[in-house]
């Protein structure tokens, strides 16, 4: 193996020579080192692989189920590296399935902890829009009822996108259903708001019933649109959208 200043701009296999960055620094090495899928699924040696792979194939079904769930508030807004940012948090969530062996540790059973749901709320969804820095509302405390209010701020930030002249805004009380291995949203009805008439606080309600099964925890979107006309074009930039975890419900 032979480290290298990578000056060609080239990361990938060329020639039989994989150069790829290993803690800062780029190697070069012989492609190939025996991992060939035929390799991975019979040899004994390659037990440790086989176990990583389920548990890397366990948190992909989970971020996906996730992603999912929250359809309904991203609206098609292309969030940069959503997918492989929420894998490799998955990656960190599977800590948390406990008493199981290494290989069956699932990310979907670590989310449904006190410890995951923490994690979830804590987790930075649009870290190119924070939700404090764009939006003219604060979370207020959750109710006992599937409800999120949202608090006008005493000062407002300015909106991010040129010409925004509205707010849309949308929650969904997230359920895990662990004997199905599901998620299930449950959405209020959007809201539209006119920045030049902004209400002092905004109620966004989930409808009932939900069920009892799992934990329940609560996200909020909102993004930034203009008028043409007598209609209100949401935009899709990621920069004016933003979604946070209210808590649980």
């Amino acid at each position: 193996m032979a480290k290298l200043e990578n000056i060609l701009g080239i990361q990938g296999t060329v020639g039989g020579i994989t150069i790829y960055k290993l803690n800062g620094q780029w190697v070069a090495r012989a492609a190939g080192g025996g991992f060939t899928r035929e390799a991975i699924k019979r040899k004994e040696s390659m037990e440790l692989v086989r176990r990583q792979n389920e548990e890397f194939g366990l948190a992909s079904t989970a971020n996906r189920l996730f992603r999912h769930a929250l359809r309904g508030l991203t609206g098609g807004t292309k969030i940069p590296q959503f997918h492989s940012r929420l894998q490799a948090e998955m990656q960190r969530l599977k800590e948390f399935h406990l008493q199981v062996p290494y290989g069956q540790r699932d990310a979907f059973m670590g989310m449904m902890t006190p410890s995951g749901l923490k994690a979830l709320q804590a987790y930075a969804y649009t870290p190119e829009a924070p939700w404090n820095k764009i939006m003219p509302y604060a979370l207020a405390p959750l109710s006992a009822a599937p409800e999120v209010a949202l608090q006008l701020k005493a000062k407002k930030p300015k909106a991010p996108l040129v010409g925004a002249t509205h707010l849309w805004a949308r929650m969904v009380v997230v359920e895990f259903r662990a004997e199905h291995r599901t998620i299930v949203p449950w959405y209020s009805e959007a809201v539209e708001l006119s920045l030049e008439a902004l209400p002092s606080s905004v109620s966004l309600v989930a409808p009932a019933p939900l069920g009892a099964e799992g934990p329940r925890p609560v996200f909020v979107g909102m993004r930034y649109g203009h008028q043409e006309g007598d209609k209100i074009m949401y935009s899709k930039d990621p920069k004016g959208f933003s979604m946070v975890c209210a808590g649980e419900v």
